[in-house]
């Protein structure tokens, strides 16, 4: 599972600046096929967002890491559909609601625990397809990725 949370913070730098944390629950002996990629997109979110990354083993108690005053978001094939623009409008508008703390959750290799879907506040899906959950982390990266960029004005979104 990968448990990503988003807190604006402000400072010196950065008018805001989210700050992420990644848990991820993944099998121990499956090798990561997609690392580079997830690297690559975590390097692009950097200069945009305090990033600390946790791995949980599968079965570890998934709710229990969840921050407590995060607005979740539950990865997983019965969520609903979203355009990329669709996520960078929701981020915003949470921004804008004063929410401060998003946490979005992807499954290991038996999905999200009940009890995670049920603790959500928005469940997404990233495609109607299933997609393993290494591949599934790094398009939901790319994803956060591009909503920044939307968000800020930035040029990679075409």
């Amino acid at each position: 599972m990968l448990i990503l949370t988003c807190r604006k913070e402000t400072d010196m730098h950065y008018d805001t600046r989210l700050d992420l944390t990644l848990i991820r629950l993944a099998a121990e002996t499956v090798a990561d096929p997609t690392g580079a990629a997830a690297a690559e997109y975590l390097k692009r979110l950097r200069p945009y967002a305090k990033i600390t990354v946790r791995e949980l083993p599968e079965g570890h108690p998934v709710v229990g890491a969840l921050p407590p005053a995060a607005l979740t978001a539950a990865l997983c094939i019965e969520g609903e559909p979203c355009s990329s623009e669709e996520l960078a409008a929701r981020l915003a508008a949470w921004q804008a609601d004063g929410r401060s703390s998003f946490c979005f959750a992807v499954g290991g290799s038996d999905g999200l625990p009940e009890a995670v879907k049920q603790r959500a506040d928005w469940r997404l899906s990233l495609s109607a397809m299933t997609f393993p959950h290494h591949l599934a982390r790094v398009v939901l990266l790319e994803q956060l990725y591009r909503a920044v960029m939307i968000n800020n004005g930035g040029k990679y979104h075409k």
